[in-house]
């Protein structure tokens, strides 16, 4: 078989129930977090704070992924699990039952590594116990799963949000956490892939280069001025960090971004066209709140609505295209014009903010249906793509770095999104269709580059 881990049938059956379930409260955590976080900072009198407490859980976030194909590699995945699984629950109940601010702070940044963590790990499980000819059908399924999150999410925190609980958003997926450690541990089989040190070196230095650039695009015209000294300090900080990390990077053998694995081709594109991608996802999960919420001055509710059809396709759609594959044997076809089905998505996004405001939000809902199409075709397609012909070893830093990057870009234009809101004195009508024209850009070179890289299915077939 070829598996990194193998199974019993009853056994594997568990692993990736388990795994499921830890995707699904991860996403869960992630998408609600941004709506929820607007209610709990405005409970504690300190609104002001909300776009650096987004940019900095996205940052721990992303380099929760990064570290976690490392230590999953060192210690093994189930060990991993069954530490942070246990820390996660107790964070997640700490964020929905705490009224102290102090105490909300510390839990929800030590949920926001954890949760980074575990959800790369959570790939990198089903990769362990899953034939890799059926990766792209069980990546389908995870979609599906993943998706019920991304349509619960939204409305479960918008509509506690309006209720003046917000807070209790993050006690929702606690069950599925639980669940998650009964089945994987009881049933998944610990494995080293390697005895390398942990670069914790290289580790804290790109922490240090990422997280001071993006607070301080956070902070920058909110909490203090572009002129004034911690803005010059955290840049500074973050310059050196960076000069020191590309170093480092070069003189160790095991570095923390093991850019080792962008050699295999596959992986290196697909994780290019996966960043490409980003903006127009951020838009519409993220940044689409506040404009939804203080320009078009409707409830947190409807925030939470907006993804309600697209996040209908994106659990019905996989299926549809997971049996398209398998009657036609098209995936690089598939793959190939999910960009295409993107663009338009983009296209019409961009139109809908110069538009009446009457018409925008049924306008950006049916872009981000359209998006949703996309990221169904991208589900059974992408990540199979780029990881199909990685081995063993390679896989747990291959699903930290495709989590890592989109994570990392996410947070990047999360964070450039709040500067220019600031500068445009918090109006969403002037920064929106800024960030909207970005990801029609990137849309535009992830179909022209797809188009030149990508093979056609006969020639994939016959690597």
């Amino acid at each position: 078989m070829d598996v990194n881990i193998p199974l019993a049938k009853k056994n594997r059956s568990f692993v990736v129930i388990g795994a499921n379930c830890l995707l699904l409260s991860c996403f869960f955590v992630s998408l609600s977090a941004a709506l929820c976080l607007k209610g709990i900072l405005e409970g504690f009198n300190s609104i002001n704070l909300y776009a650096a407490f987004v940019a900095i859980r996205s940052v721990e976030s992303a380099l929760g992924m990064l570290i976690a194909g490392p230590l999953g590699n060192k210690y093994g995945r189930k060990k991993v699990l069954t530490i942070l699984l246990p820390l996660e629950f107790v964070s997640a109940l700490i964020c929905g039952l705490s009224g102290n601010f102090v105490l909300f702070t510390v839990a929800i940044n030590v949920l926001g590594i954890v949760n980074g963590t575990l959800m790369a790990t959570g790939y990198a499980i089903i990769t362990d116990v899953i034939e890799k000819p059926n990766l792209g059908k069980y990546f389908g399924y995870v979609a599906t799963l993943v998706n019920i999150a991304m349509l619960g999410a939204p409305l479960i925190a918008g509509a506690l949000n309006d209720l003046g609980m917000a807070s209790l958003t993050f006690l929702i997926p606690a069950p599925f956490i639980l669940v998650s450690f009964l089945a994987t541990v009881h049933s998944y089989q610990n494995k080293k892939f390697s005895d390398a040190p942990l670069d914790l070196v290289g580790f804290l230095l790109i922490s240090m280069a990422i997280g001071c650039f993006l607070v301080t695009l956070s902070i920058g015209g909110v909490l203090v001025k572009w002129t004034d000294a911690p803005v010059f300090i955290l840049l500074g900080i973050a310059t050196v960090s960076g000069v020191l990390t590309f170093r480092h990077f070069q003189k160790v053998d095991n570095p923390i971004l093991d850019f080792k694995i962008f050699k295999n081709k596959q992986f290196g594109q697909s994780n290019i066209f996966t960043a490409l991608r980003i903006p127009v996802m951020t838009i519409l999960t993220v940044n689409i709140i506040l404009y939804i919420t203080t320009v078009l001055k409707m409830p947190n509710t409807a925030a939470g609505a907006l993804s309600m059809p697209k996040t209908i396709l994106t659990i019905l759609l996989p299926s549809v295209f997971t049996a398209f594959i398998i009657k036609t044997q098209r995936k690089m076809f598939l793959l190939k014009y999910s960009f295409v089905v993107a663009l338009a998505s983009c296209i019409l996004l961009s139109v809908s903010f110069m538009l009446d405001l009457k018409y925008v939000f049924l306008m950006v809902t049916v872009a981000a249906a359209i998006s949703g199409v996309s990221e169904s075709m991208q589900s059974v397609t992408l990540q199979p793509y780029a990881l199909s012909t990685l081995n063993g070893k390679d896989l747990g830093s291959a699903n930290s770095l495709t989590t890592f990057i989109p994570a990392v870009v996410s947070s990047v234009f999360t964070a450039f999104f709040g500067m220019i809101n600031n500068m445009a004195g918090g109006n969403s009508a002037v920064s929106l269709p800024i960030m909207a024209a970005i990801a029609l850009v990137c849309s535009i070179i992830t179909v022209l580059i797809s188009f030149r890289v990508i093979p056609n299915d006969e020639l994939q077939a016959k690597k």
